[in-house]
């Protein structure tokens, strides 16, 4: 589903760092995004059509996840406040 076709509408415009270390200006907007029963606001990057979907550390954060790198799975963590 396109991010357009969610509803999600474009309010800010930033240069962001891709996963292969590329950097490039991107579209920003407001979403809702749940996992595991818990939903937050977190800002969402409007990527190119032929770019996959990717989960950011960020929304992760946001959210109280992180990832166990030895399980290979999310698990809950207590939000950080510096």
């Amino acid at each position: 589903m396109a991010i357009e076709k969610a509803g999600i509408r474009p309010t800010y415009a930033t240069d962001v760092e891709l996963a292969n270390g590329q950097t490039t200006k991107r579209r920003l907007g407001l979403a809702e995004v749940e996992i595991d029963g818990i939903r937050r606001p977190v800002l969402v990057s409007f990527g190119e059509p032929e770019e996959r979907a990717l989960l950011g550390y960020t929304t992760l954060e946001t959210l109280g996840f992180e990832v166990n790198p030895v399980t290979r799975s999310l698990e809950p963590t207590p939000a950080i406040e510096y």
